[in-house]
C-alpha cells in the first residue's frame, strides 16, 4: 500500500483503530447482537453465536449500508430457500460478503483477507465470532448500539483472532463526565476529544503496519472481474463495477464529529440518525452505485419506481433451518463413538491382555508364583 493509499484510508477512517471490536468480549457480544437485531427491527432473536448464520450475516450487512449486496440471483434464491445443497452458493456468498465489509465498510485489512469463506459459511466458531465483533464494532460507530460494560474497570483482555490475523493493541477511550443537568464540560470535551484524535492516530499507524495491504492478498480477487467463475459475474456488464472503482464512502466519523459536520452531504455509510430499515432497496430499482455517493457530489433522491417487498416469512423460515441443522450437527458430534473408535478400544484390550499374561508367564517361570 503506498503512502497516498494509506492516507486516503486514514482519511476517511479517522479513527479506525478498531480497538472496541477486539475488547467486546463474549458474554456482552450476544447482548450486543440482540440490541443490533432490535435495532435494525430484525425479528430474530439469537440464543447462541452458532445461530449468527450465513443468510442473517448478509441481511446485517445490508441492513447496516441501507442497499442490497450485488449477488446473483440464483446465489441469493439458493442461500434464503435452502436449496444450497453442496454449500457452494453460501460459499460464494461469504466472498462477496467479506470483500463488501473490507473493501466498502472498513476500506482497510484488519484480518479479514486471511479468514476462510468455506468455514464462515459453516459456521465457523471463530471465524463467526471475528465477524460479529466487526459488524457491532461499525455498529457502534455508526450510533445504532450502545457500548456494554464489563462488570471489572480494568480493559486488560483483549479477543485475540487467528494467530495469522493482524493484532492490536487496547486503548479504553475516555467517558466525559455529565453533569447532574445533562451538560458536557465544554473544556474537558475538547481536551479528551484532542487525546483521542492523537491515541487513535498513533493505534491506527500501529494497525497499519501490521495489517496486509488489500493488494498482496492474491488469494482473495478484491475486483470482481478477477473471480473464474461466471456465475459470480453481475447481472450485466454496464451495471458490474470493480470494488476499487466504486467511489469511496465519505467519512465514518465519531460522534463527536458526527455532531460538528451534521450539515455536511450525506455520505455512503449510514448516519446514526437516519432510519435503518432491515429491508435494504431492491437491487432492480437503483443502480449498483446509487447508494455510493461521492463526498463532493450531491446527494441522490430517487422520487419514481416502487420499493421492492421482501418475504419475512422464507427468511425467518431458511434462518430456522440453518438453526436445527447446526443443532444436528452438534448433536451428530454427541452421538454414540463410530466403528473405528470401537476397534481402537478393542485392539487396545487385546494388546493389554496379551501383556498381562506375559507378565503371569514370567512369574511362573521365576517360581513366584504357583502355577495352575
Amino acid at each position: 500500500m503506498d503512502e497516498s493509499t494509506h492516507q486516503g484510508h486514514m482519511e476517511i477512517f479517522p479513527s479506525a483503530t478498531f480497538e472496541t471490536s477486539f475488547t467486546i468480549p463474549r458474554s456482552t457480544l450476544l447482548p450486543q447482537l440482540r440490541d443490533l437485531l432490535s435495532a435494525l427491527d430484525m425479528p430474530f432473536t439469537l440464543e447462541t453465536h452458532e445461530e449468527l448464520t450465513p443468510s442473517l450475516l448478509i441481511r446485517l450487512l445490508e441492513a447496516l449500508l441501507q442497499t442490497r449486496l450485488l449477488l446473483p440471483a440464483d446465489l441469493r434464491h439458493a442461500l434464503y430457500h435452502g436449496t444450497d445443497a453442496d454449500g457452494h452458493a453460501t460459499v460464494q456468498c461469504m466472498k462477496i460478503f467479506l470483500g463488501v465489509l473490507q473493501a466498502d465498510v472498513l476500506q482497510t485489512d484488519v484480518g479479514l483477507s486471511a479468514l476462510d469463506p468455506r468455514k464462515l459459511a459453516r459456521g465457523g466458531q471463530e471465524e463467526t465470532l471475528f465477524v460479529a465483533r466487526l459488524l457491532c464494532w461499525y455498529a457502534r460507530r455508526l450510533g445504532i448500539v450502545g457500548a456494554r460494560r464489563t462488570e471489572t474497570p480494568e480493559t486488560g483482555s483483549v479477543s485475540v483472532p487467528p494467530s495469522s490475523w493482524a493484532e492490536t493493541s487496547v486503548v479504553e477511550t475516555n467517558v466525559t463526565d455529565v453533569t447532574s443537568f445533562g451538560e458536557v464540560d465544554a473544556d474537558e470535551d475538547a481536551e479528551d476529544e484532542e487525546e483521542e484524535e492523537e491515541e487513535e492516530q498513533r493505534e491506527f499507524d500501529e494497525l497499519a503496519h501490521l495489517s496486509t495491504p488489500l493488494q498482496s492478498s492474491p488469494p482473495h480477487p478484491r475486483c470482481i472481474h478477477d473471480v473464474s467463475d461466471m456465475s459470480l459475474r453481475m447481472l450485466s456488464d454496464t451495471d458490474a463495477h470493480c470494488i476499487h472503482e466504486v467511489p469511496s464512502p465519505s467519512k465514518s466519523a465519531s460522534p463527536r464529529r458526527r455532531t460538528s459536520t451534521s450539515t455536511s452531504t450525506p455520505s455512503a455509510i449510514p448516519s446514526p440518525h437516519r432510519s435503518h430499515s432491515p429491508h435494504p432497496p431492491d437491487a432492480n430499482d437503483a443502480s449498483p452505485t446509487a447508494s455510493y455517493v461521492s463526498p463532493s457530489s450531491s446527494p441522490r433522491v430517487r422520487y419514481t419506481g416502487y420499493i421492492g417487498l421482501v418475504d419475512e416469512d422464507a427468511e425467518i423460515a431458511a434462518f430456522e433451518r440453518e438453526r436445527d441443522a447446526a443443532r444436528a450437527r452438534r448433536l451428530r458430534t454427541d452421538a454414540s463413538p463410530t466403528a473405528a473408535d470401537l476397534e481402537r478400544e478393542r485392539r487396545r484390550g487385546i494388546a493389554l491382555l496379551l501383556r498381562k499374561a506375559d507378565l503371569l508367564e514370567q512369574l511362573v517361570g521365576r517360581g513366584t508364583l504357583p502355577a495352575g
